[in-house]
């Protein structure tokens, strides 16, 4: 007779009031063998501790999962949790993904393995951490990643991101960032097979929509959509909207979607 447990499918799970606690101490989780989707909600460093070993434990059917963490809860337990899921054959039949840590996101991988993830969603990675994460994932067909206004994004150089990879399945991307355009050029460079694009950035100066049309020429020769989010956060004098749209008067043209909120 098949237990219950293995009769679930889809398990949702969250950490506030200590739910996830309370449902451990009166289920093993380890037995829901037959789980196709996970989602834990508002984890705390004793949830990330404990998920090292369960989640290799459900491993064979999963194919999608969400992890959020509470503000600052993960500590050095979500940098191994986080090397499990994305950097090697542990999870192999995973290919939906959602992640939001709040530390730092990559220190120093030491798994050479890849993943079969075809969807990630990620909060909360510097655009350099992001780009490390491309050569364990060689599968990826649609990502989104983000991060809060609070983070500080440094500049980022090509030389510091060895080796040089590209993802050829990468065809949609979306991206939300405080950062500097050229940080978001560097990105553009490893998805030459992109076709929808989606950005949002909050900026201290107005963005040329020469270089955004110059960018896309060069790295995004196939793109068929680019939907540009501009957020201006701080300026000494008024700025018009029509001076706005004649920065970008050329990629409107092409049909480009630009809501302006300032």
């Amino acid at each position: 007779m098949i237990s219950p447990q293995r009769r679930i499918v889809s398990l949702s799970l969250t950490s506030k009031h200590n739910r996830f606690k309370q449902f451990h101490s009166l289920f093993n989780l380890e037995e829901f063998t037959n789980i196709k989707e996970l989602r834990l909600i508002s984890l705390s460093a004793n949830d990330a501790k404990e998920l090292l070993d369960i989640i290799p434990k459900l491993q064979c059917n999963l194919t999608s999962l969400k992890i959020i963490f509470s503000v600052g809860q993960e500590r050095f337990y979500g940098q191994k949790l986080r090397e499990m899921i994305l950097c090697g054959q542990t999870m192999s039949s995973l290919k939906r993904c959602v992640l939001t840590f709040y530390d730092n996101f990559v220190q120093k991988l030491s798994n050479s393995s890849t993943s079969n993830i075809e969807y990630l969603d990620i909060g909360n990675i510097l655009i350099q951490d992001l780009i490390k994460l491309f050569q364990y994932l060689p599968k990826l067909r649609r990502l989104y990643a983000f991060s809060e206004t609070h983070f500080r994004h440094y500049p980022v150089y090509s030389e510091h991101l060895i080796p040089f990879v590209l993802l050829p399945a990468l065809t949609c991307l979306k991206l939300s960032y405080f950062v500097g355009l050229s940080n978001i050029e560097i990105l553009l460079k490893h998805i030459p097979n992109l076709k929808y694009l989606k950005v949002t950035v909050y900026d201290r100066e107005l963005v040329s929509g020469l270089r955004w049309e110059q960018m896309i020429n060069q790295y995004l020769p196939l793109l068929r959509r680019f939907i540009l989010r501009l957020t201006v956060l701080e300026y000494k004098q008024e700025v018009l909207l029509d001076i706005i749209l004649k920065n970008y008067v050329s990629l409107v043209y092409h049909r480009m979607m630009l809501p302006i909120t300032k």
